[in-house]
């Protein structure tokens, strides 16, 4: 398992075509790996799930402004997460156009 410095966990936020979660470590991430309620594990799923919905892999976004609407979903399941997994991991926000994805 890949860990920062202070022993947590590493984990990155993003999706990947054909994985149920946006959580990756050095493979795929479940949210009982994690300790995740599941509450929150239900809205990560449907996020991810959206995001698969209303991409295609050869445009990208299907829908001029569900990008900016799926990232501020992002940013408030981030948040969460965060609070979640406070004392295990560290949560890496890699789901931004900014990341270049």
């Amino acid at each position: 398992m890949a860990a920062v410095d202070d022993g947590l966990r590493r984990i990155r936020m993003w999706n990947e075509w054909g994985h149920p979660w946006p959580l990756w470590e050095d493979g795929p991430v479940s949210p009982d790996d994690l300790g995740i309620g599941k509450p929150l594990a239900a809205r990560l799923h449907a996020w991810r799930a959206r995001w698969e919905h209303l991409q295609d892999p050869a445009i990208g976004w299907t829908e001029p402004t569900a990008q900016d609407e799926w990232e501020a979903q992002g940013d408030a399941l981030f948040d969460e997460l965060q609070r979640e997994t406070r004392g295990v991991a560290v949560i890496v926000p890699c789901y931004l156009a900014a990341e270049g994805w």
